[in-house]
């Protein structure tokens, strides 16, 4: 019986290149339908191919906000005024009214706040975080959820 010898330009490979999922990831695609939930309710945020969230504007006016649930399509209906360029104050689950804002985390784009929530794609499940500036289309998620998860216009492509 022989053994097999690894070749000697091998043998370090095993000690350097270590197995990972790396490449195995979910990649989320551009049109992408992302259902989403609460982080403190669980409760879907998605109906009738929408994304509703109810938020408060500058003035404090209260309202709905609904947003494409698709990935990169950044539409959005609201039933208050919410000008270009207008950070809103508050972002709350309408389930059970707590706060989406995720304190101390800003836009990469700028100084504004963060609002964050669950998306599921498939079997799994993600932080999702939008910048609270109408018009910025800014988004990403956790960075612990890269390993299983990467989005299409991700950077380190």
């Amino acid at each position: 019986m022989s053994e097999k010898k690894e070749s000697s330009g091998n043998r370090w490979q095993r000690h350097v290149w270590q197995p990972h999922n790396y490449n195995n990831r979910t990649r989320l695609t551009t049109g992408t339908f992302l259902q989403s939930f609460c982080p403190h309710c669980d409760a879907e945020l998605t109906h009738d191919d929408k994304l509703s969230l109810q938020v408060q504007n500058a003035a404090g006016e209260r309202g709905i906000l609904d947003l494409s649930p698709y990935l990169n399509n950044f539409t959005r209906e609201t039933n208050i005024y919410l000008p270009e360029g207008e950070r809103m104050q508050d972002v709350v689950c309408p389930h059970c009214k707590k706060s989406l804002i995720i304190q101390g985390e800003t836009c990469e784009h700028g100084d504004s706040q963060v609002a964050g929530f669950i998306v599921g794609v498939g079997n799994t499940r993600v932080s999702f975080f939008i910048c609270t500036k109408i018009g910025c289309h800014w988004h990403a998620m956790a960075a612990d959820d890269s390993s299983r998860i990467m989005l299409e216009d991700s950077d380190e492509w």
